[in-house]
């Protein structure tokens, strides 16, 4: 049970870093967008700049990044569930033989 059990701490680990992703982009688009505010002088809240310069490819402010963590997590659990399946295959079939 420690494969398995490892195998879901690395599922947390993949939810806490696409929630990270997501949080930091967030923060970046906000300054950015202060930024941008205060070059042109503007103290109303525009629309800003759509996210450009911020962390994460395309400047998409970390939704790529969260995207990717949410795909390695969900691998992770692909891998889990088959384990669950080939062990409970194994146990069907060590009482089918035992039974023969």
């Amino acid at each position: 049970m420690g494969y398995l059990d490892a195998m879901y701490a690395m599922v947390k680990k993949c939810k806490l870093m696409a929630r990270h992703a997501l949080e930091e982009g967030e923060r970046e688009k906000e300054k950015e967008e202060q930024r941008e505010r205060e070059r042109r002088g503007s103290v109303s809240t525009g629309i800003g700049i759509g996210g450009r310069n911020v962390r994460g490819p395309r400047g998409d402010g970390g939704a790529a990044l969260a995207a990717m963590w949410r795909e390695r997590g969900s691998r992770m659990a692909l891998i889990i569930a088959s384990q669950f399946i080939e062990m409970k295959v194994s146990i069907f079939l060590s009482h089918t033989y035992l039974s023969l």
